[in-house]
């Protein structure tokens, strides 16, 4: 489950932290509000290509990281992903 997600500098977005609980979580917002933005972000944690035309600032770096907690296998995923004009690195680590 996906426990916190952080954006920084991506599209629209200048710094974003959400921290979703255990429950329902629901994203909601009027037309343009960015709901597809998070989902795009969301997805460049899970493997898709960056593009660079995706920076706000061209001049700073992009940074999206989520925080999984996996209870069936008491294990905590994170990942996370740095993009800049030059490249797109993804990481990911998992601890017992």
């Amino acid at each position: 489950m996906l426990t916190r997600l952080f954006i920084q500098n991506y599209v629209i977005i200048d710094e974003l932290e959400i921290r979703f609980s255990g429950k329902l979580n629901v994203i909601t917002g009027e037309t343009g509000a960015g709901k597809s933005i998070i989902a795009g972000a969301l997805g460049l944690i899970l493997g898709e290509r960056a593009d660079i035309s995706s920076l706000l600032n061209k001049e700073k770096k992009s940074v999206i990281e989520g925080i999984f907690n996996v209870a069936e296998k008491k294990r905590s995923y994170s990942s996370s992903g740095i993009m800049n004009s030059m490249n797109w690195k993804n990481s990911a680590s998992v601890a017992k």
